[in-house]
């Protein structure tokens, strides 16, 4: 099999925060009464990971892997919330990243007096990095804020060192579970694409754009390395090996050597834990091509 070469993002340089990115309001700093509902997995985490955790009153059905957050209220889906919902829970900051919606449903809570605020987001360090400042400048952590952006980088470099240039890349197909226990494959321009070209793999749909229907015989086209889900996908499908039996797997002869990996679904966030979901991918890359087809 073949092994990681370099084909990584820039690590973002040390700059100033761009504001105009996102929607930030001119209230104070949160103090410690403040009742936050964060929505999206990645604002979640850096919340959590600033210390602010305590004023977290809610989340919504896309954070799954915060602990602390299990026994909170759900107030929906991220990009398919309810003003009703959000008010339920009495927040006094709502912190968004751009997925989140329908916008009249963030009005409407506006317009009962809860500051939302609308967060930078994207796809490589350097956006992570944006959220991570805004954040932690709205809850008054720049200091804390700023260690996560340097421990960020500082792994994401280490990750970037670990890639030979001069060894092909793992060719990796993601699939990713959608409505209905159908199976999509990750292209360019998602977080899953990003994911693989930081650990200096190649996305084997880098050519089609965003998420895209899996048949069998694009599968086999693809020749993949290594197939890579998420677990939520490997739950959805029934198991792993209820998915290596789905038609659309069947048939690739990379399912035959077991060559498989299951990644938690926080690896998908691109939050402040991203530097050790690139490492941790990388080494499990780095496994499977020591093992005999």
């Amino acid at each position: 099999m073949r092994r990681v070469t370099r084909s990584v993002f820039p690590l973002a340089a040390a700059g100033v925060l761009l504001l105009a990115a996102c929607r930030v309001s001119d209230a104070p700093p949160a103090a410690d009464s403040t009742r936050i509902v964060p929505l999206g997995a990645s604002v979640a985490e850096t919340v959590y990971a600033l210390g602010a955790g305590p004023s977290v009153v809610a989340v919504d059905a896309s954070v799954t892997e915060i602990e602390a957050a299990l026994p909170l209220p759900r107030v929906g889906y991220v990009r398919a919330l309810s003003a009703e919902g959000l008010l339920s829970v009495a927040p006094t900051l709502v912190l968004a990243d751009t997925t989140a919606g329908p916008q009249g449903a963030l009005d409407a809570v506006r317009q009962a007096g809860v500051a939302v605020d609308v967060l930078p987001d994207g796809q490589t360090p350097e956006k992570v990095a944006d959220q991570i400042r805004a954040i932690a400048l709205r809850l008054g952590r720049e200091r804390e804020g700023q260690q996560l952006v340097d421990t960020l980088r500082a792994r994401l470099a280490r990750a970037a060192g670990q890639i030979d240039p001069d060894l092909p890349r793992p060719r990796v197909l993601f699939v990713q579970g959608q409505g209905g226990g159908a199976l999509g494959i990750a292209g360019q321009g998602t977080n899953a694409d990003a994911l693989i070209r930081l650990a200096g793999a190649e996305n084997a749909f880098a050519a089609v754009e965003g998420y895209r229907p899996m048949t069998s015989e694009a599968v086999v086209e693809a020749r993949p390395d290594a197939i890579v889900l998420t677990r939520r996908t490997a739950e959805v499908a029934g198991g792993v090996d209820a998915l290596l039996r789905r038609p659309e797997l069947a048939l690739t002869q990379t399912l035959h050597g077991g060559r498989i990996i299951v990644l938690p679904d926080a690896a998908l966030a691109f939050g402040p834990s991203l530097g050790d979901a690139v490492l941790d991918f990388q080494q499990r890359l780095t496994k499977l091509a020591e093992r005999p087809r």
